[in-house]
C-alpha cells in the first residue's frame, strides 16, 4: 500500500510540530544532536496524531498518552478508554522507506508482556510516572488493544 507523498508528509510534519510537540513529555536526556532530537519529536508526535484521529481526543490529551522515548520497550503510547474499558497500547512509526520490522514487533510484544506483568522497572520515566494510572487501567480494562500505526514514504 503506498504511503503519503513527500508533499503530504511535509504537511503532516508541520502539523505534528505545530499541534503536538509542545504537549509531549520532555525528551529524556540523551547524547543526540538537536536535529536528531527534533526528528524524534516528530516521530513521537505521530502517536498523538493517531490517538487524536482514532479517539477524537484533544491534541494535549493525545500527547499526554505518549511514552515514546529511550527504554520504552517498543510501546510509544498508552491510552485508556474508560467508557469502553479498553486499554490501547500503540507502536507508531514514521520512517521513510521501511516497514515494521520483526525486531520492532518483538520488542513491542515483549513490552506489552512486561506491562501486563506490571514490571515497570525496565520502562522509562514516561511510563513509570504513570504507573498508578496504568495499574488502574489494567485492573479495570475489559480488553487490551495493541495497535501499530505506520507512515511510509512510498510515493510513486
Amino acid at each position: 500500500m503506498p504511503g503519503l507523498s513527500v508533499e503530504y508528509q511535509e504537511i503532516l510534519r508541520r502539523e505534528l510540530l505545530a499541534q503536538y510537540v509542545a504537549h509531549l513529555p520532555p525528551l529524556l536526556p540523551n547524547g543526540y544532536s538537536q536535529l536528531q532530537q527534533a526528528e524524534k519529536q516528530v516521530n513521537r508526535a505521530l502517536s498523538a496524531f493517531a490517538l487524536q484521529a482514532i479517539f477524537n481526543l484533544s491534541a494535549p490529551a493525545a500527547a499526554k498518552a505518549v511514552v515514546d522515548d529511550f527504554n520504552d520497550n517498543g510501546i510509544d503510547a498508552i491510552y485508556y478508554e474508560p467508557t469502553k474499558q479498553v486499554l490501547h497500547l500503540v507502536q507508531s512509526k514514521m520512517d521513510a522507506g521501511s516497514e515494521f520490522k520483526q525486531g520492532e514487533a518483538q520488542a513491542f510484544c515483549a513490552g506489552v508482556r512486561l506491562l501486563l506483568q506490571q514490571d515497570f522497572s525496565s520502562f522509562n520515566v514516561n511510563v513509570q510516572s504513570r504507573q498508578v494510572e496504568i495499574e488502574k487501567a489494567l485492573a479495570e480494562a475489559a480488553h487490551i488493544q495493541a495497535m501499530s500505526r505506520s507512515l511510509l514514504n512510498r510515493a510513486r
